[in-house]
């Protein structure tokens, strides 16, 4: 970082009550000072910082609009360095037209995440802090949200930190062992050693169990929803969505591909999949889908199986209930939900015997009866599934964990099976690195562009 002068708007492109152009780098306050005039004609140098200053934004002679200006010395900044922000009226041209200014007066456009990549490189973040503030923008419910602000607040970074420290440890003895073995230095404290390397193994198992967790928050819970033609799959579907997303008709086999939809319930993301009836046919079109309908069921972490509680049950009830068990018996973690729908038009047949150890929801999508007990038992499952404090939601956190905790796992068999301190060495060395790439203590300088590369503009 060479600290030039970037500068780009830090709100959203568009029509908006404000917009918010911020600069940062060497030589920002006299930028600043050519394109923003304050009433009280002080120049920036001499204002207080973090107060907002009303005055003229230009760009040469030409008046673009009055608006606020801040200052902000380093190193009490965002990104550590000289900053400031420019506050205009929203607007798509007048935003534009003030950066033009800005360019002209000697800034650059930043890249993407630029400010965020600073202020690490500065030492006002770390890395997985940094790494938050882009989860936080992408969150697509409440607990992705929370989730990332607990990142932002520091607290899983202290606690890679930590772990990383007993592994360092651990390794400082081992190559004090190896470079004075012949200076009659005295072995490691074995019990210590073993304690440190415990802790540091069960706390990388209990963040490697919250990488499940992560992935259900950062993509949501998915959720298949399979039953005969007709059942009313897509009428469900649109129940719990809230509005009209799958064709409805009373004709069987309309949904003939699957239909993808999400859904916040809870504060929990849900991938909703309504798939095309499990049936005999030979139409190739029809066979596609249902071949579809077998990977959504493969893919789901909860099933819907839906049986048209007006009529009694059928072979085309039975295949469904067969393709879930199946699927239940390869991974009995799945969550089956058994729903006997269109009870507006009558009781035609008792389904309990289908899975039956799971609860009976008895409901009509159609008119909206007893749907709130069906929300209400899947935000249950997203309380579980997302509960965990744990949770690693950044991909290549959890793949930095994984492969830290089964190099530290080969560590521990090594100890027991009695091998030479240099491979015990050389495997605690490689395990601190990898967590070192997440703290930001090991990484490259090409793994922090890649990080940052996909910040929006602005951040």
């Amino acid at each position: 970082m060479d600290g030039d002068l970037i500068c780009a708007p830090a709100t959203p492109e568009g029509r908006g009550a404000i917009s918010l152009l911020r600069l940062s780098g060497r030589g920002c306050f006299e930028t600043v000072d050519r394109v923003f005039f304050a009433k009280n004609g002080r120049p920036a140098a001499e204002r207080e910082p973090g107060k907002l200053f009303f005055g003229e934004i230009r760009r040469g002679e030409t008046l673009l609009d009055e608006g606020m200006c801040a200052v902000f010395r380093a190193p009490r900044s965002y990104t550590g360095e000289e900053s400031a922000e420019i506050t205009c009226h929203g607007g798509r041209t007048v935003t534009r037209e003030i950066l033009f200014a800005l360019l002209d007066a000697g800034a650059r456009l930043a890249r993407g995440g630029e400010f965020t990549e600073r202020a690490f490189l500065a030492g006002k973040m770390s890395l997985p802090a940094a790494e938050a503030v882009e989860e936080i923008i992408d969150a697509a419910s409440p607990l992705a949200v929370s989730h990332a602000a607990e990142a932002l607040s520091g607290r899983f970074g202290r606690e890679i930190g930590e772990i990383r420290d007993g592994i360092l440890d651990a390794a400082a003895h081992y190559a004090a062992m190896l470079d004075y073995a012949d200076e009659g230095v005295e072995p490691p404290d074995s019990r210590k050693i073993d304690l440190l390397l415990e802790d540091a193994a069960e706390r990388l198992r209990r963040l490697l169990r919250g990488t499940v967790a992560g992935r259900v928050i950062r993509e949501g819970i998915g959720i298949a929803l399979v039953g005969r033609t007709n059942a009313g799959k897509s009428t469900l579907l649109n129940a719990l969505l809230g509005y009209e997303r799958a064709i409805v008709t009373p004709v069987a086999g309309t949904t003939r591909d699957v239909i993808e939809e999400s859904a916040v319930l809870g504060g929990v993301k849900f991938r909703f999949s309504d798939t095309a009836g499990f049936r005999e046919t030979v139409d190739p079109v029809e066979k596609i889908g249902i071949e579809k309908s077998r990977e959504s069921l493969s893919r789901a972490e909860g099933v819907i199986l839906i049986f048209d509680g007006s009529e009694p049950p059928s072979g085309e009830d039975r295949i469904a209930f067969l393709e879930a068990e199946k699927e239940k018996k390869r991974r009995p973690e799945l969550r089956i939900f058994k729903v006997q729908n269109k009870i507006d038009l009558g009781n035609g047949a008792d389904y309990g015997a289908f899975f039956p150890e799971e609860p009976l929801f008895r409901l009509s999508a159609k008119d909206g009866t007893g749907i709130d007990a069906l929300s209400a038992a899947l935000c249950r499952l997203g309380e579980e599934k997302g509960s965990d404090p744990a949770a690693v939601t950044n991909l290549r956190h959890a793949d930095a964990i994984r492969r830290a905790s089964a190099l530290l796992e080969e560590v521990l068999r090594d100890k027991t099976a009695g091998v030479t301190d240099d491979v015990i060495w050389s495997g605690l060395a490689g395990a601190a690195g990898i967590l070192g790439e997440i703290t930001g203590d090991e990484v490259r300088e090409d793994m922090i562009e890649r990080i940052f590369r996909n910040f929006c503009v602005g951040k």
